[in-house]
């Protein structure tokens, strides 16, 4: 219940601020508008937390995709895994995939990324919706591959290197992640200059 009553006090946040633009600049009569302050008082909405009904649900699906995955490549590269619920268990013991591997961080990092570059890059309102949705499977590639790493190294070095592992793999994902959307916003911004050219040439 707190988070709702977070997302009312953060709504409230931005609402009285766009006001408060509105009335400053009409009064000052300055060229702006509070519609141009739209976007960076909104983007603060991506850091506030989700709804538990929301997150929850979410968490649930994304662990069992990827544990659900992680399992058939196991098993199709030779490192025999069976699937208990949330739980792998290999050779060496059980690896948990807890609520930080099922990815949610990862797509609250890419979804923030996605609209800061969207809007850096001054993209359609399609191609911000594809970039986020791009964003949202390089997190989950990734976050896949960050799986399957901690599940090998478990099998071949034991369970303890695990915690050795496990947050150097979420800081190189995260930066891939960043990395591929970078790439992908450059390229998106690059393919709409050409389209705005050929479409003012005669």
């Amino acid at each position: 219940q707190w988070r709702l009553g977070t997302w009312f006090v953060a709504l409230d946040v931005v609402g009285l601020t766009l006001l408060a633009l509105h009335l400053f600049l009409r009064t000052l009569h300055f060229a702006l508008r509070a519609s141009h302050f739209i976007f960076p008082l909104c983007y603060i909405l991506v850091a506030v937390p989700w709804p538990t009904t929301v997150e929850g649900p979410v968490i649930q699906n994304l662990t069992r995709a990827n544990v659900a995955l992680s399992i058939e490549l196991l098993n199709w590269g030779g490192l025999p895994a069976l699937q208990h619920g949330n739980v792998i268990e290999t050779s060496a013991g059980m690896v948990g995939i807890d609520e930080a591997c099922s990815g949610i961080r990862s797509f609250q990092a890419t979804l923030m990324i996605s609209l800061f570059l969207g809007e850096l890059y001054r993209l359609g309102v399609a191609r911000r919706v594809w970039f986020c949705l791009a964003g949202f499977v390089m997190a989950f590639f990734f976050n896949l591959c960050r799986t399957l790493l901690l599940v090998v190294v478990a099998s071949r070095q034991g369970l303890g290197a695990v915690a050795q592992w496990h947050d150097p793999a979420g800081v190189t994902i995260l930066v891939a992640c960043f990395l591929g959307l970078w790439a992908l916003g450059l390229w998106l911004k690059t393919r709409s200059a050409k389209r705005e050219v050929q479409s003012v040439s005669p």
